[in-house]
């Protein structure tokens, strides 16, 4: 084999998934998307990651966003929509791994929450982690 090629993606918190051509073995880079921002008007959110501790002393994440410009000393609180979603863990330290990253692209579909972001909402993304193995009791459910 004279020349491997690689596709690979690259992301950040602000700009989408660009592909492009690793070329080896002259380690050449070759861009073959320039996709423009899929919502240029939310194009400066904010995102965050949070962990905490839950009473049970289970650690979770939750993801933050915030619309594009907000300043809390001006603005003051915002309204905030909590967007859960379960899921069961055989122990507790399973239940705490972090999913997502702080810098993945914020991708926005067309029943996503963060469309409440264009109406100045805070959006917090909560992983409700049930560590408890078989069914799922509704106590536990509410208490999330």
């Amino acid at each position: 084999m004279e020349e491997l090629k690689i596709l690979t993606s690259k992301e950040s918190k602000t700009e989408n998934t660009q592909y492009s051509l690793q070329l080896w073995p002259d380690r050449k880079v070759q861009q073959i998307t320039n996709f423009p921002h899929p919502y240029p008007q939310l194009a400066s959110l904010q995102k965050e990651m949070i962990r905490y501790q839950r009473k049970d002393g289970v650690q979770l994440t939750a993801t933050l966003y915030l619309p594009p410009g907000y300043d809390p000393s001006k603005d003051g609180p915002l309204p905030c929509l909590f967007w859960s979603y379960p899921g069961e863990f055989k122990s507790k330290d399973a239940a705490g791994q972090v999913r997502g990253s702080p810098n993945e692209f914020a991708g926005i579909g067309s029943t996503s929450a963060l469309l409440w972001l264009a109406r100045r909402f805070s959006i917090d993304t909560v992983f409700c982690c049930f560590s408890v193995p078989g069914s799922i009791s509704l106590s536990l459910l509410i208490e999330c």
